[in-house]
């Protein structure tokens, strides 16, 4: 899941179950003004072993802007 919210928007808010990537499993930027909400159910994996140009993968990437940031699992 791939998602950039726009400096003219509010909140950006993500809901899903069992997320797998290649990269990120959820890579997710909030420019708005709002609430980034992640909330998943099962796992959130990144597939790649590649780490030759120092860009290292992760399960969950989150970046707010705007005023709260909030990632619940279970």
């Amino acid at each position: 899941i791939n998602v950039y919210n726009s400096a003219t928007a509010t909140d950006l808010r993500i809901s899903a179950a069992d997320v797998t990537g290649l990269d990120e499993g959820i890579w997710a930027i909030n420019a708005g003004t709002g609430v980034l909400s992640i909330n998943v159910t099962g796992i959130v994996v990144s597939t790649s072993t590649d780490t030759s140009d120092d860009d290292y993968s992760y399960g969950i990437v989150a970046v707010n802007f705007g005023t709260d940031l909030i990632i619940t699992s279970s």
